[in-house]
């Protein structure tokens, strides 16, 4: 639907048909060729008043609304990813790594967020709808990178800071771990408290 930026500009159409009526006409100061022509043509000022009413219609600054309508904003989930040094026993970080990048090209409307967590746990992507980023980024993590140890209510804590601030209704942390925390700063109950 178009509306108009300035309607009240419209009034000068009053003005024009005024102006017809009590304005005289005044000798031509500029002599255009073949103008008396157009004037045969034109006998009842039709054309002198679509110029003024184009001219009219652009200063009212017509435009056009578009509305989006946003069904979804989708889910905010972070994916706590244990990389400690246990987890290069069978495998288990490759196939934690290609289970998460399966995980991640299958989320169209989600926003995720990435923690890598060992001795310490560290925030490798913020939340974020470009998940190519985040899968690539995945890639790059290997065993040991953030420690030896298992942090894991560190990493909870981090992965909680990260969806403090989404607007999502769903917040997701995915934990993906083979082992207990041994090496936490802080107490699962401790979490809640600190945020």
């Amino acid at each position: 639907m178009v509306e108009f930026g300035n309607v009240w500009v419209f009034l000068l159409l009053l003005l024009y048909f005024v102006c017809c009526k009590f304005c005289p006409i005044k000798k031509t100061a500029i002599y255009f060729p073949h103008f008396e022509f157009v004037q045969k043509i034109d006998k009842n000022n039709i054309l002198k008043f679509l110029i003024f009413f184009f001219v009219v219609l652009a200063l009212s600054n017509p435009y056009k609304k578009k509305y989006i309508i946003q069904k979804n904003l989708g889910d905010s989930i972070v994916l706590a990813i244990d990389s400690s040094g246990s987890m290069q026993y069978f495998d288990k970080f490759k196939i934690v790594k290609k289970v998460a990048s399966d995980l991640i090209s299958k989320r169209k409307n989600d926003k995720l967020g990435l923690v890598i967590f060992g001795t310490n746990a560290f925030i490798v992507s913020p939340l974020t709808k470009d998940l190519r980023f985040v899968r690539d980024a995945l890639k790059r993590m290997y065993v040991g990178i953030a420690g030896d140890r298992t942090a894991i209510f560190d990493a909870l804590l981090q992965s909680v800071r990260i969806l403090k601030d989404s607007k999502s209704k769903t917040k997701i942390i995915i934990l993906l771990t083979d082992g207990i925390d041994n090496m936490s700063r802080i107490s699962f109950n401790e979490i809640h408290t600190i945020i």
